[in-house]
């Protein structure tokens, strides 16, 4: 499911609560990152090896422990991941685009305690 929040912008929200554990278990929860109709990411939907950007996820839970982001299967380094002030549920996560990482469509997953998230498709510059 796939609810518009902004018409004017294309901008898409991807349904946070995929999957939940068994009764009396902790909710098990997908974080989710947000896209436009492209599935590119946004505000940053390209940017060049070395650029610091900005996304957003949703469904990353209370514990921001173990967030890691990937862009093409090659390690970002996370520079910040937090809470935007008045917007409890979001996590802003700003990473630098690997230096390793091969021009053209990648795929971007943020993983939380583990649990990834589905690719996201940066354009690498």
């Amino acid at each position: 499911m796939k609810p518009t929040i902004n018409p004017d912008s294309s901008v898409t929200y991807l349904n946070a609560f995929s999957s939940f554990g068994s009764a009396g278990s902790r909710p098990s929860v997908t974080p989710k990152i947000f896209v436009n109709t492209a599935n590119a990411p946004v505000p940053s939907t390209n940017a060049k090896r070395g650029d610091v950007i900005t996304q957003y996820v949703t469904g990353a839970g209370a514990s921001l422990q173990g967030l890691t982001v990937s862009v093409g299967g090659v390690a970002a380094s996370v520079q910040y991941a937090g809470v935007p002030a008045g917007l409890a549920g979001l996590v802003q996560v700003n990473y630098q685009v690997p230096a390793g990482v091969a021009a053209g469509a990648q795929a971007v997953v943020v993983s939380v305690g583990g649990v990834p998230s589905p690719a996201a498709t940066l354009t690498v510059l």
